[in-house]
């Protein structure tokens, strides 16, 4: 008798699994590289973990001149940081030319201009208007852990 009660669950697991059919769109994995190129990108969270001086949130205390900055990936590897509407020095170029490359083996971006310096971000999570990443690095013996959104604008 356990045989048969054993048959019988399978046979009706296998009919529950067998008849249901997925008719959905297989979901095509997000080019993060082609998504960079798309638009501008806006620095819309900052963080760092543990805190450094009592800070977690690095955005927020950032002047609000760096807050409205915006990021361009273009095609051909070049980056630019545009100033937005306020420039924290009057005399800074509106724009800032610099390089940029996506790495998608490793999910890493770096980016980099003369004024700006070099970012290089391990990619955590891509949607089609955020990207958002981290980066570890030691400061005075310490690990911090940096972690960041950039959003479509």
């Amino acid at each position: 008798m356990n045989y048969f009660k054993t048959l019988l669950v399978i046979t009706a697991l296998g009919s529950i699994t067998g008849c249901s059919k997925n008719n959905s769109t297989p979901v095509q994995p997000l080019d993060v590289e082609k998504n960079l190129q798309s638009a501008s990108w806006q620095m819309t969270t900052f963080t760092i973990a543990p805190a450094l001086n009592g800070v977690t949130d690095v955005l927020l205390n950032m002047p609000s001149c760096s807050k409205d900055n915006l990021l361009q990936f273009k095609a051909n590897g070049v980056f630019y940081l545009d100033e937005g509407a306020s420039k924290c020095n009057a005399s800074d170029a509106q724009t800032d030319q610099g390089v940029w490359n996506y790495d998608s083996a490793i999910k890493q971006l770096t980016y980099s201009s003369p004024r700006l310096g070099a970012f290089v971000i391990d990619v955590k999570d891509a949607t089609a208007g955020t990207i958002s990443g981290t980066r570890s690095i030691i400061i005075n013996g310490a690990n911090y852990t940096f972690s960041g959104t950039l959003t479509k604008q």
